[in-house]
C-alpha cells in the first residue's frame, strides 16, 4: 500500500549569539526529501533578510489579504498561518523545486521603534548592543553548517533581502564578499543608513559599496508599482559601471515587495554552478576598527565615524587610506593600523605600500619587507 502525506518543510531554529549576546532566531526551509541523517546529500544555501517590521517568520507585517491579494499555495505542504504572510510559500516552493536550503534571518531588535529591525541607530536611547549583522552572518553560517547538510564554502552560499533587508543584505555582502557566490536585493531601501556603535557610527551609502563587490555577481529586482523603485534603479546604474556581473529585473507586481522570488533565486542557483573566480585585484572599505576580508586581517585604534579603505590590493602591493565620507571625504585623524596578510607575498622580499595624504595633497610610498 502506498501512503502519501504532506508536511511542513520549514523549521524554526534558535541559538545563542555571541555577537549579539542574546538568543536569536531563524527559519530554515528544506527540500521535501531532506534527510538530516543522510550526510551524503548536501545542499546550497540562500540567506534571506526580511523587510521593515518583519521577522524570520515573514517578509513584512502585512498579510496578502491586507492588500487584497491571494496567498500563493505551498506545494504538497500542510497549511500553516504563516503562509498568509510573504514570502513563506515562495520559499517552500523554491526549496521544493530547486533542491536548496533557504535561511530566513531575524533582523528584529527588541524595543526598537519604527521598523524595529537591523539598525539600532533608529533608537533615541542606546542599550549597549550595536547589532553588527556583518559579523553575525559569519556566526549564523557556522550554526547552519553545523546543523544542516549544507554544501560548505562560498561557492554554494548566496545572500538576498527585501527593502531594509535588501539594504542590509548589500552591506553584509559588501563586508563579506568572499563568503558568497552571489548577492541580490528586492526593492532595497533606504539609500543611506547609520551603522555601528556610537563611538564610530558611520553613514552607509550602498552605492559606494561597489568597491567591495567586485567579483560578486549581483541581481537587482523591483516592481513596476514600487514607490521606492528609484532606489533600485539608481543602484543598478551605479553598479553597472563597476566591472562585475550585474543584472536587473522589473517585476509586474502591485506593491513594494519581493515579487518573482523564483527568478531571483534562479540567478543564485545558476551561480552555484559557476566556479567562483579568484579576484586578482580588489578594494575594500569598512567602518569598523577591525575586520577581515579575503584573508587580510586588519586591526586598528580607529575612533569616530568614517572608513578604512584598502585600495587596489594585489599580490604586488596595495594602498591604505582613510575617509570621513565616500568617495572624496577628508582623512580621519591619525591612528595605528596593524595588517596581517594571507600567504600571497614572498617572505623577506620588499614591496611598495602607497599612501595619499589629503592634508598635504601628496602621494608617498615606502618599501616594506614581508616577515616570515
Amino acid at each position: 500500500m502506498l501512503i502519501s502525506f504532506s508536511v511542513l518543510s520549514f523549521t524554526n531554529e534558535s541559538h545563542y549569539s555571541a555577537t549579539f549576546d542574546t538568543i536569536r532566531f531563524f527559519r530554515v526551509f528544506t527540500p521535501p526529501d531532506y534527510d538530516p541523517g543522510d550526510t551524503s546529500k548536501k545542499y546550497p544555501v540562500i540567506y534571506y533578510f526580511h523587510g521593515c517590521g518583519g521577522s524570520y517568520r515573514s517578509s513584512g507585517t502585512y498579510s496578502y489579504a491586507d492588500h487584497g491579494l491571494t496567498a500563493p499555495v505551498a506545494i504538497n505542504r500542510d497549511y500553516d498561518p504563516d503562509y498568509e504572510y510573504p514570502n513563506n510559500a515562495d520559499f517552500e516552493n523554491i526549496a521544493y523545486h530547486r533542491e536548496v536550503i533557504i535561511v530566513c534571518v531575524d533582523g528584529k531588535i527588541p524595543d526598537l521603534p519604527g521598523c524595529g529591525v537591523y539598525f539600532p541607530s533608529q533608537s533615541d536611547s542606546w542599550n549597549g548592543n550595536y547589532y553588527n549583522f556583518s559579523t553575525y552572518i559569519r556566526e549564523l553560517i557556522e550554526v547552519v553548517d553545523s546543523r544542516y547538510n549544507t554544501k560548505v564554502g562560498p561557492q554554494y552560499r548566496a545572500i538576498s533581502g527585501l527593502s531594509m533587508g535588501g539594504h542590509t543584505a548589500i552591506w553584509v555582502a559588501a563586508a563579506n564578499p568572499h563568503l558568497f557566490s552571489s548577492a541580490s536585493e528586492f526593492c532595497h531601501s533606504p539609500q543611506y543608513y547609520n551603522v555601528g556603535e556610537p563611538s564610530y557610527m558611520t553613514t552607509i551609502d550602498v552605492q559606494q559599496l561597489w568597491r567591495n563587490l567586485r567579483g560578486l555577481p549581483f541581481r537587482h529586482s523591483t516592481t513596476d508599482r514600487d514607490y521606492l523603485m528609484y532606489y533600485t534603479n539608481q543602484l543598478y546604474e551605479t553598479y553597472s559601471g563597476a566591472g562585475f556581473e550585474n543584472e536587473y529585473y522589473l517585476a509586474d507586481f502591485c506593491k513594494h515587495g519581493a515579487a518573482r522570488v523564483d527568478l531571483q533565486f534562479d540567478f543564485h542557483m545558476n551561480q552555484f554552478d559557476s566556479v567562483k573566480e579568484v579576484v586578482p585585484c580588489f578594494s575594500f572599505v569598512n567602518l569598523y576598527p577591525s575586520f577581515e576580508v579575503r584573508g587580510y586581517n586588519l586591526s586598528s585604534s580607529k575612533q569616530g565615524n568614517g572608513w578604512i579603505y584598502l585600495r587596489d590590493v594585489t599580490k604586488n602591493g596595495f594602498g591604505i587610506y582613510t575617509r570621513e565620507r565616500l568617495p572624496w571625504g577628508n582623512p580621519l585623524s591619525n591612528f595605528g593600523i596593524s595588517l596581517t596578510t594571507p600567504p600571497v607575498y614572498t617572505p623577506n622580499e620588499a614591496y611598495t605600500l602607497s599612501r595619499y595624504s589629503y592634508q598635504q595633497n601628496s602621494f608617498s610610498s615606502e618599501h616594506v619587507t614581508i616577515l616570515c
